[in-house]
């Protein structure tokens, strides 16, 4: 990226790396720049994208002499990188427009960071600018609610129970891991409870709690059934609780329990679902409140499976619900589209409309001037051919307002295969559309942002090469990361190669004697943070002593706490200011 004959550079252009820090630094947290090569590797990174890079090893900023890069795709998850790899070529090669695409990054604990990149051509073959932006909690909301709209979907179709909870029992244990996850089912009386879904705990624990009676001072899933609270067990094994399976606990290593009851829309008991740990731990704020949510999901589902006979019944269940249940004919009546048979409580507050006033009518009172009539087509489409279906749809409310829907379609067929219902379940998107917009707005600022450090770097490199004055880059460590032709004038060095790559003292810039000392003690303070001003004696080899002001500056920005500051030396040869003053 830089230009300029009498340059001494490094390999990782700490230039770069110090105008990148200088120029972005105040970047949020989470949102990620990046410069890629055409080899996929690093250039100038934000902050961001350095914290999480950390495991990967040394930071792609490091001004050590020789240290690689890191490629982007090795800071991504091993089922993302093909996909960036292959939207990093296709920008390259064909200097497409920007792609988007979404990856999840490591970081430096090993966790996943989801963002959803824009990869924009700086020129054909050249540098690419990597644009992230953070969509973890997005992601894992909307992977949580697909979840539980599966499980409903499941429950409300006739699916075998077991089936029905795998749907939301298995993503559950995977954001829970290395918890085990069990779901226990309450007899009609609500008197005992028999396990109905556990893919990961050990049969010896099922089988000493199935059929076990509900009690307020029994283990954690019978206590949580009987108190209709969450109980957490952290050391089961010692727990008078469970002292009747302290033997099976010991066993299996079983170290704690979190139990939440399973409360349906109705107030009736369904059961409890319980993970289980083999290391001591509660259940952190987080895990807390999916754990409330997975329970509510699950108990509404088990009710709607046990009653879904009941027309009625399913109604009630399904009016708690914050997204708009509607029963839809199964095939399209004189009406344009297919008549509303059945609308949750959700009704009012999504459309405008009570659930008595939608029904008989059809989908397409909703329409407003600015729905796409593609997106109804598509619609349709699939609901002729007897096709589930999902997309979002701008409707208007009853009093005018827009409202963004996602609108999920699932069949219900009859005996013959025939479609003889229609599930719908309507969303409001409508603030996550805004935050689209929104995002979509800032890209454009982090890609102003990139503009602006492109430019940053060529006016540094411009002043940096022209200047009379001497400039070298010291790293923490003394090595010379960057020199200019004046400093390599003053040390009758023909080449860059004469001080880059070489630590200051092994120069024709490190004065003998005191004065050595002198600049060695001044070269401390600098790393410390601290300006610093002196006077040395250079002695080029094959010339005539130098007198040189030297002013030391430390450059701290977007350097590590305790890491040592990378030093600007500056200096002036004042032989011709000496002699001026002898005369």
């Amino acid at each position: 990226m830089f230009s300029g004959r009498s340059s001494a550079r490094s390999p990782s252009s700490p230039i770069s790396s110090w105008a990148e820090r200088v120029t972005i630094s105040g970047t949020p947290p989470r949102q990620f720049v990046a410069m890629v090569g055409a080899d996929g590797r690093l250039r100038p990174v934000n902050p961001a994208v350095a914290i999480a890079l950390r495991a990967l090893g040394p930071m792609v900023t490091t001004l050590e002499p020789g240290a690689s890069l890191a490629r982007l795709a090795d800071a991504l998850h091993p089922d993302d990188r093909a996909a960036m790899q292959a939207a990093l070529a296709r920008v390259t090669r064909e200097s497409d427009p920007p792609v988007r695409c979404v990856a999840r990054l490591r970081t430096a604990t090993g966790a996943e960071c989801w963002a959803e990149w824009t990869l924009a051509p700086q020129a054909p073959g050249g540098l690419v600018t990597a644009l992230g932006q953070e969509v973890t909690a997005w992601r894992r909301r909307q992977e949580q609610l697909e979840a539980e709209l599966a499980l409903l979907h499941r429950a409300a179709s006739g699916t075998p129970l077991p089936a029905a909870l795998a749907a939301l029992v298995e993503p559950l244990e995977r954001r829970l891991s290395p918890g085990m996850v069990a779901v226990s089912l309450a007899d009609p009386a609500g008197a005992h409870v028999r396990h109905a879904l556990a893919p990961t705990v050990p049969a010896a624990l099922l089988r000493a709690l199935d059929g076990a009676a509900v009690a307020t001072d029994g283990p954690a899933p019978l206590a949580a059934a009987a108190r209709r609270a969450p109980v957490v067990t952290t050391d089961p094994a010692r727990d008078p609780a469970w002292r009747a399976h302290a033997e099976v606990l010991d066993g299996l290593g079983i170290r704690a329990a979190w139990a939440w009851p399973l409360v349906g829309p109705s107030g009736r008991l369904a059961g409890a679902v319980t993970v289980y740990r083999r290391a001591p731990a509660v259940p952190t704020e987080e895990e807390r409140a999916l754990l409330e949510e997975a329970a509510e999901a699950l108990a509404a589902a088990i009710e709607v499976h046990r009653t879904r006979e009941d027309h009625q019944f399913l109604g009630s269940a399904l009016a708690r619900a914050s997204d708009l249940v509607l029963v839809l004919e199964g095939a399209a009546s004189a009406t344009p589209g297919r008549r509303i048979l059945f609308a949750s409580g959700a009704a009012l507050p999504l459309t405008g409309w009570t659930p008595e006033e939608l029904v008989g009518r059809t989908l397409h009172g909703l329409r407003g001037p600015a729905t796409d009539e593609r997106v109804l087509a598509r619609i349709g489409a699939a609901l002729d051919a007897g096709e589930p279906v999902r997309d979002e749809v701008l409707e208007v409310r009853r009093d005018g307002t827009p409202v963004w829907l996602e609108l999920d379609f699932a069949p219900h067929r009859g005996a013959d295969g025939a479609v003889t219902h229609w599930l719908v379940v309507a969303r409001d998107v409508t603030a996550r559309r805004r935050q689209e917009d929104d995002l979509r707005g800032r890209e454009a600022a982090l890609q102003r942002a990139a503009d602006a450090l492109q430019a940053s770097e060529a006016r540094f490199r411009a002043v940096f090469e022209h200047t009379a004055r001497a400039l070298l880059l010291l790293a923490p460590d003394g090595t010379v990361a960057e020199a200019n032709a004046a400093a390599l004038a003053i040390a009758g060095a023909g080449e860059p190669a004469a001080l880059a790559g070489r630590r200051l003292p092994e120069t024709a810039w490190w004065p003998a004697g005191a004065d050595g000392e002198r600049l060695d003690a001044a070269l401390a303070r600098a790393r410390d943070g601290e300006d610093v001003t002196l006077e040395v004696t250079l002695a080029p080899p094959g010339r005539a002593e130098v007198p040189v002001q030297v002013a030391l500056h430390p450059l701290r920005d977007g350097v590590p706490a305790g890491g040592g500051a990378l030093v600007l030396l500056e200096g002036v040869d004042v032989s011709a200011a000496r002699a001026a003053a002898a005369e």
